[in-house]
C-alpha cells in the first residue's frame, strides 16, 4: 500500500507456534498490509513462509538480532501471536540485549516477561498492537455453541471454574481451571493448558469441566486465550463434558470447524458470560453474533 507516493513499512508477526500468527497474517493483508515475520520459536507453521512477503527464523533470545532484522525491514508496528511455551520462557541461552531486558525485572511470569520485551521494542520505535483489536472477528460470542443444555452441576462447575482462573490469572500464573463435582483437578502454571488438561483428566477421569479466561489485567497485546481445533481434538481424547470460554475475551481459531467436531463429539462448548449466567442461551441457533460481538473489548 501507498501513502502519498511513499510505500508504508511492513507490519511485523512475532510468531509463536500454532495458527494465530496465520490469522494474523490473513486478518493484516486485508488491511492492506505487507507483513514480514520472525518465527522465534522451534515448531512455527511452515506455511509462515508462503504468507509473508519475508520470513527470518531468527529465535526470540537472539532478541538483539531480531530488533536489528525488524529494522532493517522498516518495522514500526508488529504484533506477538502465536504459543510461546512458557518451559521456553525458562531457557538459558539469552542474549546480552535480552538479559538486560530481564534484568530489569523481579520475577518472571509470562505477562512481566513479554511486557518487558514490547516496551523495549517501544525504545527502538516498534510499537505492539493489540491481539483483541486486529482479530476482533475471532473473538468468542456468548451462548452455548454445541451439545445439550448444561446440567445444573455442570453450570456450577462452570461458575466455578469462572471465578478459581480468574483468580489464577490475577496472579498471572495460568488462565486454565478444572473442576468435576465442585471438586478442583487442574490449574495451569508452567506446564500450559496441554499439559494441565492431560494431568486434571488423568485425576478425574471423563466428565470434567474446563474453563478458560482472560486475566483480570489482561494486557491485549499478548496472551489471550486462545482455542482451536487441536485443543477440542485433546478434549474429546481425554472424554471431557465441558469446556468453557470467556466470551468477547477469548480468541476462537476456525470456529465452525471446532463446533461441528465438539457436536458430533458431544462435547458442549460455551461462551461463558460470568455476569449473566441465569440468561446464558443453551443453543448454538440461539447464539448466532456478528463478528466482534461480546462482553469483552
Amino acid at each position: 500500500m501507498r501513502e502519498m507516493g511513499l510505500v508504508r513499512p511492513p507490519v511485523a508477526v512475532l510468531a509463536g507456534r500454532g495458527q494465530l500468527p496465520l490469522a494474523g497474517i490473513e486478518a493484516l493483508r486485508r488491511q492492506g498490509e505487507r507483513v514480514v515475520v520472525v518465527a522465534g520459536v522451534p515448531g512455527c507453521e511452515p506455511a509462515l513462509a508462503d504468507q509473508a512477503d519475508a520470513v527470518t527464523d531468527i529465535p526470540f533470545p537472539k532478541w538483539q538480532s531480531v530488533v536489528e532484522w525488524l529494522g532493517a525491514q522498516g518495522v514500526r508496528q508488529a504484533y506477538f501471536l502465536g504459543k510461546v511455551s512458557k518451559e521456553w520462557l525458562q531457557r538459558p541461552g539469552w542474549d546480552g540485549r535480552a538479559r538486560a531486558v530481564l534484568a530489569r525485572l523481579s520475577y518472571y511470569n509470562d505477562d512481566a516477561v513479554l511486557r518487558a520485551f514490547v516496551d523495549d521494542l517501544a525504545g527502538s520505535g516498534i510499537i505492539v498492537g493489540s491481539q483483541a483489536a486486529l482479530l476482533r472477528h475471532l473473538l468468542a460470542p456468548p451462548g452455548q455453541w454445541s451439545g445439550s443444555p448444561l446440567e445444573p452441576g455442570q453450570r456450577r462447575d462452570v461458575a466455578y471454574g469462572f471465578r478459581l482462573a480468574k483468580a489464577l490469572g490475577g496472579m498471572d500464573v495460568g488462565q486454565l481451571a478444572v473442576v468435576k463435582g465442585g471438586v478442583t483437578l487442574a490449574l495451569e502454571a508452567i506446564e500450559g493448558t496441554d499439559a494441565c488438561l492431560q494431568r486434571a483428566a488423568k485425576l478425574g477421569g471423563r466428565g470434567a469441566v474446563a474453563v478458560k479466561v482472560a486475566k483480570p489485567q489482561q494486557d491485549e497485546r499478548f496472551d489471550l486465550p486462545t482455542v482451536g481445533p487441536q485443543t477440542i481434538e485433546l478434549l474429546i481424547e481425554l472424554g471431557y463434558a465441558v469446556l468453557a470460554v470467556e466470551a468477547g475475551r477469548t480468541l476462537v481459531l476456525d470456529r465452525e470447524r471446532l463446533v461441528a467436531r465438539a457436536q458430533a463429539a458431544g462435547l458442549k462448548l460455551v461462551g461463558w458470560v460470568d455476569s449473566q449466567p441465569s440468561t446464558m442461551p443453551t443453543t448454538a441457533r440461539s447464539t448466532r453474533v456478528r463478528p466482534g460481538e461480546g462482553t469483552g473489548s
